[in-house]
């Protein structure tokens, strides 16, 4: 079970929920503060607000910070529950004619729209928005690019569905869709649509957390220490207790020679394998992300990749050792939002490398989702997720747990 202290706070531009597994007692602790942020607000600059307080913050500090993307649904159960009900869900902008737009999860400023029919096109889009910095209207006339072409504001994703992503400060308030439909040639219909208003949330998690916490609150409620500073922080004096019934494994469990963690199936995708490669310095994630952009360079890339990959996993009953460069493939149930990743490691030759050179021991990983006709499995490819052919991620617990991990 864990235990966890709720807080909830608002910002200008920011809102928070937080919990910790203690009040200003024990040293060592983890917080952790769920954010909502403005639309044109990065992990980055929720990160820098927080590193600025500490700065002038005495009696309180923290060892590490992780800033990781969540859905507005989690910030506001959270929310909920510290604050007794006072937040409602906003739901995302359902037009009643099928549209269906919501956020991009992990990416700034980016939607996923929806038509809900994949016999319909979105010939062009009208999108009214207002620069955060001028605070002016501006129109933005698009017209679909191909989903290959990444640059482009508006682009098509898969039948029916298209992603846009505006510039930074950019933040949509209603658009005119021009919409058709197969064999209806020249009876475009236009939809009018509104905007979500639910802004970027995060996961802040401060580890090593030492002092008094309300320290830190006051800092970030102080604009002559952060800029934007938190307008209000409602604190729980009830302690959260989170259990189960359920067998239920944690979320990082170690074993003898194997590390087991469960993983989500991205939104919006039915991958049927998960191709990992793991763990990596900066170095090596370097390498190994130039060699896959060469790959996915040509237009059939993304069709060619699963067998490259295929040609290069790890082979069963052998381990991951420093050094290696094997891909590991992880069998995803197309059916299930989780899934559980195996990772057969090499504990005791990664503890000694860690323990003599910590260096050349990285935390990186890049992930792969591979798609397989279910009609016809020889019909491969690599999709996109967040629109990026691969993902990159750190596992922090990694360099965290690896020097406690059972050796026999």
């Amino acid at each position: 079970m864990h235990q966890h202290r709720l807080f909830a706070a608002l910002v200008a531009g920011i809102a928070a929920s937080l919990s910790s597994s203690g009040w200003a007692a024990d040293d060592g602790r983890v917080i952790q503060l769920a954010i909502q942020a403005d639309a044109d607000m990065n992990a980055f600059e929720v990160e820098n607000k927080f590193t600025t307080a500490r700065g002038s913050t005495s009696g309180f500090n923290f060892g590490e910070i992780t800033v990781d993307p969540i859905d507005p649904a989690s910030f506001t159960l959270i929310s909920s529950i510290v604050r007794r009900g006072i937040f409602e869900a906003a739901p995302a902008a359902d037009d009643p004619r099928g549209v269906l737009v919501e956020p991009l999860r992990g990416q700034d400023n980016a939607w996923w729209i929806d038509l809900r029919d994949p016999d319909k096109f979105l010939d062009a889009m009208t999108v009214t928005a207002m620069d955060a910095e001028t605070r002016a209207e501006q129109v933005e006339e698009l017209r679909p690019a191909p989903r290959t072409d990444t640059a482009q504001p508006l682009r098509y994703h898969s039948p029916g569905s298209y992603i846009l992503k505006l510039r930074k400060g950019l933040a949509p308030r209603g658009a005119v869709l021009t919409v058709s439909s197969e064999g209806a040639a020249g009876k475009a219909e236009q939809v009018s649509i509104g905007w979500p208003d639910v802004g970027r949330c995060y996961l802040v998690t401060l580890s090593g957390v030492t002092g008094d916490e309300r320290r830190l609150f006051e800092s970030l409620k102080d604009p002559r220490k952060v800029g934007n500073a938190i307008k209000e922080i409602y604190p729980s004096t009830a302690t959260l207790i989170v259990g189960s019934f359920r067998d239920l494994k944690t979320d990082i469990d170690w074993g003898l020679n194997v590390v087991r963690l469960s993983y989500l199936v991205p939104v919006n995708a039915t991958p049927r394998r998960l191709w990992l490669r793991f763990p990596m310095t900066e170095a090596e994630e370097a390498a190994v992300r130039a060699d896959l952009d060469a790959r996915l360079a040509p237009a059939d890339g993304f069709k060619k990749l699963p067998a490259w990959l295929a040609e290069r996993k790890l082979p069963a009953g052998e381990l991951i050792r420093p050094g290696g460069e094997a891909w590991l493939e992880i069998p995803v149930d197309p059916a299930s939002r989780t899934f559980e990743v195996t990772a057969p490691i090499d504990t005791r030759a990664w503890r000694r490398l860690l323990e003599e050179s910590p260096g050349r021991v990285g935390d990186r990983a890049i992930l792969v989702w591979e798609f397989q006709s279910p009609a016809n499995p020889a019909d491969r490819e690599i999709i996109k997720v967040a629109g990026e052919r691969y993902q990159r991620e750190r596992f922090g617990w990694w360099l965290t747990g690896l020097p406690k991990a059972p050796l026999e």
